[in-house]
């Protein structure tokens, strides 16, 4: 299985980065994080903002690959639900998926659009820096369900 994960901005000093690296050493499963930043933001409007990380996202996006927007409108799973959503995936042969995850704004409509799958951790907001390690505990977690390890616990 190869997961790209796709978020804007980038870790650099924040505590959300060792739980994600935690996380990341234990995986058996191929996972890549590009951090992605538009710059000379500053000025713009929210859509604005939204719009240019949208293009940025759609340029990264591999052809082939299974888009899931991380969005506060989308679907909830549990984890066992999750772990076996992957796991249809893979069987189904879809062996690349990749997670996108928006800026402090959002993800663009036009990015949230174009996904196979939206999904969401839950009704409440989190900051986009700690999504990514709440996504890549759910994926360890995911591939301890599906090798029938202890890790999850019901």
């Amino acid at each position: 299985m190869k997961i790209t994960i796709i978020s804007i901005g980038k870790f650099e000093n924040s505590p959300h980065r060792l739980a994600f690296e935690n996380y990341l050493k234990r995986m058996k499963w191929d996972i890549e994080l590009k951090e992605l930043e538009l710059k000379n933001a500053h000025n713009l409007s929210v859509e604005k903002i939204k719009e240019g990380e949208g293009k940025l996202l759609a340029k990264a996006i591999k052809a082939g690959s299974l888009v899931i927007a991380l969005d506060e409108k989308g679907k909830e799973f549990t984890s066992a639900n999750f772990a076996k959503l992957i796991a249809d995936f893979s069987v189904r042969g879809n062996s690349h998926l990749t997670f996108l995850i928006g800026g402090a704004n959002g993800l663009a409509s036009e990015i949230i659009a174009t996904a196979h799958l939206k999904i969401a951790f839950g009704l409440m907001t989190f900051p986009h820096l700690m999504v990514r390690s709440m996504l890549i505990e759910q994926l360890y977690r995911a591939q301890s369900i599906i090798a029938g390890h202890p890790y999850h616990k019901v």
